[in-house]
């Protein structure tokens, strides 16, 4: 590999560079922006608290779970397009779908296993499938790792990953850029706040792309924006009103069909099928996504100990799209694949919640509480009108020279289902100080019901707990360990039958996990954790019926992961991270199953993300980047037959202020790594070739 003269650039540099801590420079920081008339400054990559493990502001070394905040600086710095990009810079992340792929976050892991996006702390389903390209409005995101439905109910297993949006600022401060590059990528955006002043602002922010795809017959038009009301002035009330709206159009492809394993990851003495090449209908598929979010936020001090928050939102999420879906076996003497289940989808989605928290501080002698009590309500309304076509009239084509219809499909009778999921949910937790130590007791109790168009009415009740402790060795060094749960209540285990007519249970997950976290200690940052996740209930594809369902038992997945933020120097700023991962289902009907590794789950992964600011001299205020991700080979399915390769990206940028001007060139996968991401024994997900593009901004 040829990123060793970069990296050594960047650590001679490193080594090279005076110290800056003595240097006056006339600078106005903005939150995580910083207007630079003089040097500079490094850019940050850690931070010292969150909001995303509880309902006040936590120091991130009294938590007793591993926590990941990605700011504001490697946001841009990384010049990510999607969020599955960004969180390339988590230590065992994944994410097996292009940004061009609708419903893309549903493939987001963490330690092997789902996550969940959550925005501001409510609930994003489906929201941000959209467009998980809409960076534009984002502050930080916050990565919660393990169950963590204490904090916010139902979940996946792997983690939250709890997107923090913008709110105005207390000085005017505007940003405007135009970003071009290769496969005519064009995106402009922009992000204007205004005081009005007595605590009252006003933030908008808008990004809107017209790009061409690396996928045939696909092209990205994409708009959103965001409107913030704030109010601040420092008295006994705060809130804010959000409005969010989002939209994403792809007029000829709907690119989740993919690509056959074989000519890709697979039978290389077969021709190389092109990742460009789509293998669905041009004249049939599309998508058309749009939708928007309204959020109310407030909150009241009673007195100087407590004060009540609440929380509102009201989403609604729309897909319009055709598509093929299935790709079979390839015959590997005509190299053609056979299709199937080709439908057109009209999908409405509508959630409700609201929340209200009561937090306190007291003392009980020498022990001091922080306690939060609240209720949670979730309305989720889903309406699907499908309409399918014969399999038999979905035609097999040529991976190596595709004949497309002239004409669309034509589809059968619709298929109209609605459902709505409501729950109630209390929660109680106490965040108890004794001298060093920090214990962390929670309980939450979610009572879910069902209903549906078939006639469905079921209920569901669950019990979620966590306790866990921190210590603090030194102002800079603490251990923990702590013991979370979590489970999985959707529709689709509610209404969702056994091939033999038996209802599903929820699924159920718990972790237990121990490490020690250190901050600022010789400019390191750093979590190290070894942890155990254990999953009952899963439900997979029947292998006797592929239209049924099975609750296949129970998984492990154990493991061992480092995450570091290193920052040596004024000028040198790295971020970073391994996972070490062993999974085994443990538990299942079919007795050769008990031992298999869980599909999409390699052992290794590791990242590196380092950026170098010249702060004098003749290069003062260019910045040099680069980031490298690894990920392992891992088996494509639960059947632990087909092997996905392992694969390499390599990410580099450079970045020159002046005065109020930025100038960006961003290289990603820039040695052009060829990979996919296996999907099933039979269908693979080409990743984005390298991409080359240019931003320019400016700010007031």
């Amino acid at each position: 590999m040829k990123i060793f003269p970069l990296a050594g650039a960047v650590l001679l540099g490193a080594v090279l560079q005076p110290n800056a801590n003595g240097q006056e420079a006339d600078e106005t920081r903005i939150e995580d922006t910083i207007i630079v008339e003089g040097s500079r400054e490094a850019a940050r990559y850690d931070a010292e608290v969150t909001n995303s493990l509880g309902y006040s502001s936590v120091d991130i070394l009294e938590i007793p779970q591993s926590v990941q905040v990605l700011t504001g600086d490697l946001i841009e710095d990384t010049g990510a397009l999607s969020v599955g990009e960004l969180l390339r810079n988590v230590p065992g992340s994944a994410n097996t779908l292009s940004r061009t792929t609708p419903f893309g976050t549903a493939s987001l892991q963490l330690r092997g296993q789902p996550a969940e996006i959550y925005r501001d702390g409510l609930r994003d389903i489906d929201f941000s499938d959209i467009d998980q390209s809409a960076l534009n409005n984002v502050e930080q995101i916050d990565v919660v790792k393990g169950p963590s439905g204490l904090i916010y109910g139902t979940g996946g297993p792997g983690g939250v990953i709890n997107v923090v949006t913008k709110r105005p600022l207390d000085e005017f401060y505007a940003q405007g850029s135009v970003t071009l590059g290769d496969r005519n990528t064009k995106i402009v955006s922009g992000d204007v706040s205004v005081p009005f002043g007595n605590g009252v602002g006003v933030r908008a922010t808008i990004e809107a792309e017209r790009s061409d795809s690396f996928i045939d017959f696909s092209e990205v038009e994409r708009d959103n924006y965001s409107l913030v009301f704030g109010y601040d002035n420092g008295g006994k009330l705060t809130g804010s009103v959000v409005y969010e709206y989002m939209s994403n159009r792809d007029d000829q492809a709907m690119t989740r069909v993919g690509l056959p394993t074989s000519g890709t990851i697979t039978d290389t003495f077969l021709p190389d099928v092109d990742r460009s090449t789509y293998l669905g209908e041009p004249a049939y598929d599309f998508t058309d996504s749009f939708g928007d979010m309204l959020s109310a936020y407030a909150g009241y001090e009673i007195t100087s100990d407590w004060e009540v928050q609440l929380a509102a939102r009201r989403t609604t999420v729309n897909f319009d799209q055709a598509e093929v879906r299935t790709l079979g076996e390839l015959d590997q003497n005509t190299l053609v694949v056979d299709r199937s289940r080709a439908r057109q989808l009209e999908l409405e989605l509508e959630h409700d919640t609201i929340r209200g928290v009561v937090i306190g501080n007291f003392d009980t002698g020498v022990i001091s509480h922080e306690v939060s009590v609240g209720y949670e309500y979730f309305d989720y309304f889903l309406f699907i009108d499908n309409a399918s076509v014969s399999s038999s009239d979905v035609p097999p084509i040529s991976v190596i020279n595709p004949i497309y219809q002239t004409a669309p499909f034509t589809n059968g009778a619709p298929f109209v289902f609605s459902s709505d999921e409501r729950s109630d949910e209390f929660f109680a937790q106490d965040i108890i100080r004794i001298g060093d130590a920090t214990v962390t007791a929670a309980v939450r109790q979610v009572d879910t019901r069902f209903t549906d168009s078939f006639g469905l009415d079921e209920e569901l009740s669950e019990t979620l707990y966590q306790i866990g402790a921190t210590y603090a060795l030194t102002d800079q060094v603490s251990v923990f360990g702590g013991y979370n749960t979590g489970f999985e209540a959707n529709s689709g285990i509610a209404a969702d039958r056994s091939r033999t007519g038996e209802r599903f249970d929820p699924e159920n997950f718990e972790q237990i996990e121990l490490g020690v976290k250190t901050r600022a200690f010789h400019g390191l940052s750093a979590t190290a954790a070894v942890f155990e996740i254990v999953r009952d209930g899963i439900l997979v594809t029947d292998p006797v019926d592929a239209a049924f369902l099975i609750q296949v038992g129970e998984e492990q997945s154990q493991g061992a992961e480092v995450q570091l933020n290193w920052q040596p120097n004024e000028a040198l700023s790295l971020t970073g991270g391994y996972l070490y991962l062993d999974t085994e289902i443990t538990e299942d009907t079919d007795a050769s199953r008990v031992g298999l590794e869980r599909a999409g789950a390699p052992q290794h992964r590791y990242n590196m993300f380092a950026s170098y600011t010249f702060l004098d001299g003749f290069l003062q205020n260019l910045r040099l980047s680069g980031g490298l991700t690894y990920t392992g080979e891992s088996f494509a399915s639960s059947q632990n037959v087909l092997v996905q390769p392992a694969f390499t990206l390599v990410d580099l940028s450079a970045s020159y202020t002046f005065g109020r001007y930025r100038l960006d060139a961003i290289l990603s996968n820039a040695l052009d790594e060829e990979y996919f991401n296996a999907r099933n024994e039979f269908t693979v997900n080409a990743g984005d070739p390298r991409l080359f593009r240019v931003r320019a901004s400016v700010e007031f």
